[in-house]
């Protein structure tokens, strides 16, 4: 049987927000609202135009609860050249609209259990070595979320685990 749940997840005590306007690695503490870089103990959200990037080999981001397009239009987060992300869970398009891109090989974001297109349209494209590891996903979970998966060539998803599977809803693909 596949579990959802829809109240509000419980948030860590410390918050990082995306501070830069324009594309910047997410690995440079100046591009956070806290002035060093999160750890896995702080809830992450990512807002504006700004794509935050996690690049090359043994980059590795890490966050509680990570959340894109809160409080924004739109948010976008590139995940390359080997590098990894990993998250406990995941809001991706809470309001906005957010692009997530997980490319080349062993790329990977672990996204715990993620929510795709919460109230806000998201798309996550994974190819060309790339994985999504996900203990659940949940597509377009309120009014107005999208979700959008595009497994491009060469990418790999992979979603398990105790409560785990795909969930379709409101307005995936």
């Amino acid at each position: 049987a596949l579990l959802t749940a829809a109240a509000s997840p419980a948030h860590a005590q410390s918050q990082a927000l995306w501070a830069s306007p324009v594309a910047g690695d997410w690995l440079v503490g100046a591009n956070w609202s806290i002035g060093t870089v999160p750890t896995a103990a702080y809830d992450v959200f990512i807002d504006g135009p700004g794509e935050a990037q996690v690049s090359g080999g043994g980059a590795n981001a890490q966050a509680n609860y990570f959340t894109m397009a809160q409080n924004s239009t739109e948010a976008h987060v590139a995940v390359t050249n080997g590098a990894t992300l990993t998250v406990a869970r995941s809001a991706l398009g809470r309001n906005g609209a957010a692009t997530i891109q997980i490319d080349g090989a062993n790329s990977v974001f672990n996204a715990g259990r993620m929510l795709l297109g919460y109230s806000g349209p998201a798309t996550l494209t994974v190819g060309n070595g790339g994985k999504l590891s996900a203990v659940n996903i949940e597509f377009g979970s309120l009014a107005g979320g999208v979700g959008t998966l595009n497994l491009n060539s060469g990418g790999t998803v992979e979603v398990g685990g105790a409560v785990g599977g795909i969930i379709p809803p409101n307005g995936g693909s």
